[in-house]
């Protein structure tokens, strides 16, 4: 709602936009003192009405930040706008059972025939904040996956294939050892580098695992 003269407030408050808003709306004086509030106000704070009108509005506001909003609340009635009320912080209003929610609240103020009042626009963020934390952590795990699937190619293209090239050139000196004790001590060691294989694997296998990853294929290029 724009700034500008709209009658008298009883007429402001008989307006559709106030009973039908799915928003609760607050109304403040230019003192911040409760003089209206909708119906929407109780049914997510459990507030009557009757209960806000004539009490400062820091009622709605827990108890650690009213200091806070005390200062932001005087800057805003200095020179009233519409705007969003502390853009970027986490906001959080007091329920009638000492509860606190987080909330979105939008400012508007509007000029009648009595004066200058606020209408403050309260919506439960709750869902939106679970939401953001769900895509949060979306993106925390998309990361990990693409990281483990970074390691697995590098530990497939590289570590691997050099293991396999260092295993053939054992087998390849083996075969041209006359003594039989060096050659079975390289086939031991040629033993040992297959079963370091087989283990890299396994952990590249494990590494690719994930539902947006892609699997690497453990048996390539050997």
């Amino acid at each position: 709602m724009e700034k500008g003269s709209v009658g008298t407030l009883e007429s402001a408050l008989a307006s559709p936009f106030f009973s039908a808003s799915p928003d609760g709306l607050v109304v403040v004086d230019q003192s911040a003192t409760i003089v209206a509030c909708n119906q929407q106000v109780e049914e997510f704070l459990g507030y009557a009405p009757e209960e806000l009108i004539g009490q400062p509005i820091e009622r709605l506001v827990p108890g650690p930040m009213r200091t806070v909003h005390e200062s932001h609340r005087d800057t805003y009635l200095r020179e009233p706008r519409v705007r969003s009320m502390a853009a970027g912080l986490h906001l959080k209003a007091l329920c009638r059972d000492g509860k606190e929610i987080p909330v979105d609240i939008a400012l508007s103020p509007f000029e009648t025939n009595e004066g200058t009042y606020t209408i403050a626009a309260v919506r439960d963020a709750t869902e939106r904040l679970q939401a953001e934390i769900a895509e949060f952590q979306a993106d925390e795990w998309r990361a990990i996956i693409d990281d483990r699937q970074r390691i697995a190619r590098d530990l497939h293209d590289t570590v691997i294939q050099d293991i396999f090239a260092a295993g053939m050139g054992l087998q390849a000196l083996q075969r041209q050892m006359p003594e039989e004790s060096m050659r079975d001590h390289l086939g031991t060691s040629v033993a040992h580098l297959d079963s370091v294989i087989t283990r890299l694997r396994k952990v590249i296998f494990n590494l690719s695992r994930g539902d947006e990853a892609e699997p690497i294929d453990a048996a390539a290029r050997r």
